[in-house]
């Protein structure tokens, strides 16, 4: 991995950070795509790696397609870690709500990359971090687990496709991060988590030794998984001895 060069989104948030971190430990470089220029400039004096910021709204479509890269310049992979939700439930949202949703998680995500796809290097990695919330029934989290399962799909589909490149899905279960505060500003799902989070850190190294061992997924913690396995041979059943557990994202 050493001097190789990679694009992030969501580079503000905890676990974006600790990507940067990880992929300067093992000598790569890294551009980031971020929404916030202030936060981005801290990013940049803080860590040497860092080469380009590109200011960028996943929520905007019309910025997504305006987004150039010069085709001099080519990338080793790009990791997708911009994400968005809302623990309620499906009437609470807005409609404005739900499209963001399904537009930072999905839609905008995929556009970006098809226009990122020419500035790739053969055997590139485009890593997309989903959720475990994409592989089991999540109540006041329909739209958030909905575009996350919709993102593996389509992340399992272009590993097909695109044989030329290394596709990677991650699924974390819940860690410390921004996004829980939005999520749910009442920190009731934080706290209800506190004690099966996972190490941010960990969780970052883990996903760029994923990058170079070609690894095709990435499922965390491994027990969560593991009893997800279980769950999906009789989902409906787990949901009525376990509804008290389905429904920890009610606030």
């Amino acid at each position: 991995m050493l001097g190789k060069h990679y694009m992030l989104t969501g580079a503000t948030g905890s676990l974006g950070e600790n990507i940067i971190q990880a992929l300067n430990k093992h000598g790569a470089y890294v551009s980031i795509i971020v929404r916030n220029k202030e936060k981005a400039n801290k990013l940049k004096a803080k860590y040497k790696n860092i080469l380009d910021v590109y200011i960028l709204n996943m929520n905007d479509l019309t910025q997504i397609e305006s987004f150039i890269v010069s085709e001099n310049i080519k990338y080793d992979g790009i990791i997708n870690n911009a994400g968005l939700g809302y623990f309620k439930s499906n009437e609470a949202h807005t409609t404005e709500e739900i499209k963001e949703i399904y537009n930072i998680n999905l839609i905008n995500l995929i556009i970006l990359i098809n226009k990122i796809m020419p500035n790739l290097k053969r055997g590139s990695s485009i890593v997309n971090i989903s959720s475990i919330s994409a592989k089991v029934t999540t109540p006041y989290g329909s739209h958030y687990a909905a575009s996350k399962a919709a993102l593996s799909s389509f992340t399992n589909a272009l590993r097909l496709e695109r044989e030329d490149l290394h596709v990677l899905t991650v699924h974390p279960g819940p860690f410390k991060s921004q996004f829980h505060l939005k999520a749910d500003p009442t920190g009731t799902f934080q706290k209800l988590t506190k004690n099966i989070q996972l190490d941010v850190d960990e969780l970052a190294e883990n996903i760029v030794r994923g990058m170079i061992k070609k690894k095709i997924e990435i499922n965390e913690p491994q027990w969560m998984d593991f009893g997800l396995r279980f769950y999906q041979l009789a989902p409906r059943t787990f949901e009525k001895i376990f509804k008290k557990g389905f429904l920890s994202k009610k606030i």
